[in-house]
């Protein structure tokens, strides 16, 4: 059994949470306890069930907005609420339904990449939370998280011309040869 899953079973999850919660300005403290909230999330669907039941979502919203210029705690944030995502239902849809959840989410992500920290679990979170529930489109553009959206978007459009039998391929050749007779003004075939 990892170190993490034996501090959710002793009931680190709210000690961690209250933690937080009693010593908010203190950012010292919010980092070691988002670190461990990540492990906790990363460990096993279990603690990631603690942890949403705790209300762990919430109160990581709370300290990542509070603590938005702290490369460490958006770091481990970030990568908490991602592995929540992902890991269930329960936790994406705990994500969609925080108040600033998304937009906290994508200001992690926008401050690890202005500090070159990866976040690849993050945007696929993002895109995750995007498909289950479009409403949140608009909040996740406000918030200047389309860029990590519109790769997603891209490399469905390019997966979809390659899957489809090699038709889009075919019929830019077409197009290609179409411009190409136009310019020097040849008839086109029938």
């Amino acid at each position: 059994m990892t170190l993490a899953k034996q501090l959710a079973r002793v009931g680190a999850v709210k000690t961690l949470l209250l933690t937080m919660r009693a010593h908010l300005k203190v950012e010292e403290v919010n980092e070691e306890a988002a670190a461990a909230l990540r492990s906790i999330g990363e460990a096993s669907d279990g603690c990631r069930k603690l942890l949403i039941e705790a209300h762990g979502v919430p109160m990581l919203a709370i300290a990542m907005k509070r603590h938005s210029l702290s490369t460490p705690m958006q770091r481990d944030g970030c990568a908490a609420l991602a592995a929540l995502c992902l890991g269930s239902a329960a936790g994406l849809a705990a994500m969609a339904k925080e108040k600033e959840g998304v937009e906290v989410l994508v200001a992690a992500m926008l401050l690890c990449a202005r500090e070159k920290v990866p976040f690849e679990a993050a945007k696929e979170a993002l895109r995750k939370l995007a498909d289950s529930q479009p409403a949140l489109l608009k909040r996740i553009e406000r918030a200047n998280g389309n860029k990590w959206l519109r790769g997603q978007r891209e490399e469905m459009t390019a997966v979809a011309a390659e899957g489809g039998g090699g038709d889009g391929q075919q019929q830019q050749e077409e197009e290609e040869a179409a411009a190409g007779a136009e310019r020097k003004g040849e008839a086109l075939p029938p």
